[in-house]
């Protein structure tokens, strides 16, 4: 056995799907899966496994190998025991005893069961397939069958959108010849599909259907539904000269059966992909401003197929949602996957990850750039227009080089930390002065003042004759001493706010006309959000 990276066996399960994998019987702890190893009663010596093995269990027919195997695995430490759908019963004590999970594999041929593990176990393997050849084994499978059927073959996901198709496609009707050019079947033969209950048979039947719509020139079709377990994976469609006889059937029936292997194959590799770039892009967010080791952010950089910049980083967060952690974290992710998605019109190649309660995105500027332009800033309202939960979106300013990705980390973090009042998206010019507000450090000795002297009294009186003088005060001061246009703002007469302001300096001795009162004043509102509550009497009362 290979020794590979290795991922929480939870975790391999979530990748791979339950399809596919199922416990019939798991310890308390989740262990790391290192490796695959195969144990076969028939062949000397492959008792002998690793700690972190998942081993497949062939050949194990009966409660008494199953037994005995456990409790060697249980010594080796091993990650689990993978056996066929008929699991030996009695085997709780065993598995309680060893301390090895047990998992029960779907009937699919052990060498493509160890195929998709290894992909999902080991990160690099999603880099094994040429980019641009996704499935690239499903053409050659649909030229298996045209060949063996006599017609024009399509392979289709559940939504119709064609994975492959034969090369024989000249003996095709007009729709068919539309559905390849377009990769999708058309809405207008779908429809009519789902109008004559064809998805309905088809989904429903372990065998192949015969398709007849009463449509000129139309040809007859074969269908077959592609499944790994219960799950619909998709279809395969062929063009036929009439119903199939029952050797065509069968291959028919093969051939969806290798169909489900190939993309359950392309789900994992695709996974661990995804998961590898998203682990990548955290490490360049991760690192402390400033961090020397510029080298090693432009080599992840590269890895990811970043340009050499500048960047910027967009932060999104949740605007309420679900409470339940695990349900925030699936919304999170579902954000990230959005802003990569979104974003990939704009800037080619962002990459996205999640980290604590943000989803973050990283996406490259042309050369030269100073702003966040225009069209990515579009792309981001659009986007968190459509979010459901709201999202917030935080954009940093431009930064150099890799090395500098943390720093607009933390910008983009700062402005989700003073959301704008028009709009869900901002970036660090929008609410430039907030931020800097929000940066500025109050000594407690200095909050301990704030908790006194004027506002303090003017928060107390508000309190106890629910009065607006505080609100009255603060507005005042961000309309820089005009009465008019404070008043405005707040709905009263001039008069009124006149008479509120005397209000306050008859109850604190505040005087609005000296400049070093107003500065105080004004930083106490905006550092320390003072609110309508009376402080405690003594201002060093925790």
């Amino acid at each position: 056995m290979t020794a590979l990276p290795g991922v929480p066996l939870s975790h391999l399960l979530d990748e791979v799907g339950s399809t596919l994998l199922t416990f019939a019987g798991s310890s308390a702890h989740d262990p790391l899966v290192t490796g695959i190893a195969i144990h076969d009663p028939a062949e000397p010596g492959s008792a002998a496994h690793p700690p972190g093995a998942l081993v497949l269990g062939v050949g194990v027919a009966d409660a008494e190998q199953a037994t005995a195997l456990l409790a060697a695995l249980g010594r080796a430490g091993a990650a689990g025991l993978v056996l066929r759908a008929q699991v030996p019963a009695g085997l709780d004590d065993a598995v309680a005893a060893s301390g090895v999970p047990v998992l029960v594999a779907a009937a699919v041929p052990w060498s493509q069961l160890v195929l998709l593990l290894r992909a999902v176990i080991d990160p690099a393997r999603a880099g094994a397939r040429p980019p641009g050849r996704p499935l690239g084994d499903l053409f050659a499978l649909s030229n298996t069958v045209a060949a063996a059927l006599g017609g024009a073959v399509t392979i289709e996901d559940r939504a119709s959108r064609v994975l492959a198709f034969s090369g024989n496609q000249a003996v095709a009707d007009a729709a068919r010849v539309a559905t390849v050019l377009g990769r999708q079947v058309p809405a207008e033969w779908r429809d009519r599909l789902t109008a004559a209950g064809v998805f309905d048979r088809l989904y429903s039947s372990g065998e192949p259907i015969d398709v007849v719509l009463p449509v000129p020139g139309l040809h007859p079709r074969a269908a077959v539904a592609v499944r790994a377990g219960e799950e619909i994976l998709g279809s395969i469609w062929a063009t036929t000269d009439g119903p199939l006889d029952a050797d065509r059937s069968r291959t028919l029936v093969s051939a969806a059966r290798t169909a489900a292997l190939h993309i359950l194959e392309e789900r994992a590799v695709e996974s661990a992909g995804r998961r590898r770039r998203a682990e990548l892009t955290a490490r360049l967010l991760d690192g402390e401003p400033g961090d020397p080791a510029a080298e090693t952010a432009a080599d992840t950089a590269r890895r990811l197929g970043l340009p050499e910049g500048p960047f910027v980083v967009a932060a999104a967060r949740l605007d309420g949602g679900p409470d339940l952690a695990a349900d925030r974290q699936a919304g999170l992710q579902r954000t990230a996957d959005a802003l990569g998605m979104h974003l990939a019109t704009v800037s080619p190649g962002a990459v996205t990850t999640v980290l604590d309660d943000t989803a973050y995105a990283v996406l490259a500027l042309p050369p030269g750039t100073l702003r966040v332009p225009g069209a990515v800033r579009r792309t981001l309202h659009r986007l968190a227009d459509r979010r459901d939960p709201p999202i917030a979106i935080g954009v940093s300013r431009p930064v150099g080089r890799p090395a500098r990705l943390a720093v607009a980390r933390a910008d983009a973090d700062a402005v989700l930390a003073v959301p704008p009042d028009r709009g869900r998206v901002a970036d660090v010019t929008d609410v430039w002065a907030q931020v800097v507000l929000a940066q500025v450090p109050v000594p407690a000795r200095l909050r301990d003042y704030f908790r006194t002297g004027p506002l303090a009294e003017v928060a107390r009186y508000d309190a106890e004759h629910h009065t607006p003088l505080l609100e009255s005060l603060r507005t005042y001061l961000e309309s820089f001493g005009d009465v008019v246009g404070a008043a405005t703002r707040l709905h009263v007469h001039p008069n009124t706010l006149r008479y509120r302001l005397r209000r306050i300096r008859e109850l604190t001795g505040l005087d609005l006309d000296d400049p070093d009162a107003r500065l105080a004043v004004g930083l106490q509102l905006r550092l320390t959000a003072t609110t309508a509550e009376p402080p405690p009497d003594d201002p060093h009362e925790e």
